[in-house]
């Protein structure tokens, strides 16, 4: 598992129908070392409704996405948690709380404008 913050959101009018319904968040991790951010992102599948600059715990593997997204889903990282705060060595993590990202469906719309 890894502990990430949301950085934003990837939509499109084409995709994978396993990706129907499904809302793909940019997260990027954070380091053990101090909570800093790390250099790489991820994209992952989000079914709890995290918001830009919270905290989540990512999980990877089929079984976990077997579990909470279904089988058919055609990726393996997945939000499990969002996390109001964490404490790394001397560091305490808090979410940062600003307005929910807009839902892909709004995204799809304005895309086909």
């Amino acid at each position: 598992m890894l502990l990430a913050r949301v950085e934003g959101q990837i939509w499109g009018a084409k995709k994978a129908t396993s990706l129907d319904d499904h809302r793909l968040l940019v997260v990027r991790p954070l380091t053990a070392r101090g909570g800093r951010p790390g250099e790489s992102t991820l994209v992952v599948v989000d079914q709890l409704g995290a918001g830009l600059g919270e905290l989540v715990l990512v999980a990877y593997g089929s079984r976990v996405r077997d579990l909470i997204v279904g089988p058919e889903v055609a990726t393996k990282e997945v939000t499990i948690a969002i996390v109001d705060g964490a404490t790394i060595g001397e560091v305490t993590l808090q979410a940062e709380r600003p307005a929910p990202l807009a839902s892909s469906a709004s995204f799809e719309d304005e895309a086909s404008r």
